[in-house]
């Protein structure tokens, strides 16, 4: 479900009113009786919620799926129909979800004109606001959490006990746990990187989830880590993150992890426990990386790497093959002595 916290819920809509908004047509057996009252990821889709279906890499997420309406490519209709879901035929599902997304939801915000510290915030007695933040109605700052100077901390967002939020650093749609740090300029909860095309060009694909950093979380200067597009992002409790870090939308970054500066995740990597990344690692999206493997520094991730593993190089591979690919290159190169 969203989270009303951080978004306005704009009411249920009809398939027949999705139909006439999309410009689509429909079968015979389509009544206005058969109501969306919400949207989910394809996963967990159910009875009168919304999804999507866009190629092959969802299928697995479909097998799952409990019903629900599901828009799709006229290709992809049977598989749906198959799924036990019903499929509602379009051109560009993924653009298609996130006008529904936009017409059903959108995004607490500020309002001009807004005191500076909302008296419908929260804020512990112990807690320490500094010159310039920035509080949003139904905020919650916990005992002993320190809001650094021009930090700004959205509607709804709750910090934990004993959390030091840098100066300005912009915390929204999230919550922040026990004993965090997160140093100045970092922006968790901001839009992910969702870009699609239709016939006018590319278009910006709406976010509606949310950020869950768990407890002893450490986030560098100018980290940025998005919202989910549905569901959390989520950072596992003592993983350390460095600075100028990148975390795409609904990633799943397990515990004690370290995240060395400049590195770049992209949206939905599965992240196990006790990962280790060098500086300037780049990690496709949808990949999984087991448990305790470490990534050398640049490596350029666009497989899955089994946990415990070393892997390096560009693409990335494991570290034995890299280094003796890397020597006979060398090796084919030398020059001869005359």
């Amino acid at each position: 479900m969203i989270d009303e916290r951080f978004y306005h819920y704009h009411g249920k809509l009809s398939i027949s009113d999705i139909a006439r908004f999309l410009n689509l047509g429909l079968e015979s057996n389509y009544s206005e009786v058969i109501h969306i009252t919400g949207v989910a990821n394809l996963a967990v889709c159910s009875e009168n919620t919304l999804s999507f279906y866009s190629g092959k890499k969802y299928k697995d997420a479909l097998e799952t799926a409990q019903g629900g309406i599901v828009l799709c490519r006229a290709d992809d209709a049977s598989t749906i129909n198959d799924a036990g879901c019903i499929a509602l035929v379009t051109p560009n599902p993924r653009v298609a979800f996130s006008k529904i997304l936009d017409k059903m939801y959108s995004k607490r915000g500020f309002v001009a004109g807004d005191v500076r510290i909302s008296p419908d915030a929260s804020i512990h007695k112990t807690a320490h606001i500094m010159p310039g933040a920035v509080i949003g109605p139904k905020a919650i700052i916990s005992d002993n959490a320190i809001i650094g100077p021009n930090a700004v901390i959205g509607p709804g967002v709750t910090i934990g006990k004993n959390t030091n939020i840098g100066s300005c650093a912009q915390i929204m749609c999230a919550d922040i746990g026990d004993r965090c740090t997160i140093h100045g300029g970092a922006v968790i909860g901001g839009d992910g990187f969702g870009v699609a095309q239709d016939d006018k060009g590319n278009i910006d694909i709406a976010h509606i989830g949310t950020v869950l950093i768990t407890d002893d979380v450490t986030i560098g200067c100018n980290t940025a880590i998005d919202r989910g597009m549905l569901g959390a992002t989520r950072i596992g409790n003592r993983t350390k993150i460095d600075n100028l870090c990148q975390i795409g939308h609904n990633t799943q970054i397990g515990d004690d992890c370290v995240i060395a500066a400049h590195a770049g995740i992209s949206g939905s990597c599965i992240i196990g426990n006790g990962v280790s990344f060098g500086g300037a690692v780049g990690i496709a999206d949808h990949m999984k990386i087991g448990d305790g493997a470490v990534l050398a520094g640049r490596a350029g991730v666009m497989k899955n790497v089994p946990g415990g593993e070393v892997w390096s190089g560009f693409p990335a591979k494991p570290l034995r093959q890299h280094m003796r690919e890397v020597a006979t290159l060398s090796r084919l190169t030398r020059s001869k002595k005359k």
